[in-house]
């Protein structure tokens, strides 16, 4: 019993310098064919910006409240709003 795997066909213009290196890699037995080398390359691009992607949105949660009270602090209102506020924990 053979798996077969589906695959979806694009193309692409690249450099001839990318062309070549790809060829090197290639011809090297790194990967067993072009297909196999972009298939590579663009999950690993994937993978790492994922990853990017959630770093950035953890880093911007941590620092939520921070940007919330310099939003506060921007208006007249929300100064008072902070004071009245720190006033009624006293």
């Amino acid at each position: 019993m053979t798996i077969q795997y589906k695959k979806e066909k694009i193309s692409s213009t690249i450099s001839p310098y990318l062309k070549n290196r790809i060829d090197e890699f290639v011809d090297s037995g790194e990967f067993s064919s072009v297909s196999d080398f972009v298939n590579t390359a663009i999950a690993e691009f994937i993978a790492k910006y994922d990853e990017r992607v959630s770093r950035e949105i953890q880093q911007s949660e941590t620092k939520l409240p921070e940007i919330m009270l310099n939003a506060i602090l921007q208006t007249g209102e929300g100064r008072e709003l902070l004071a009245s506020l720190c006033k009624a924990d006293l």
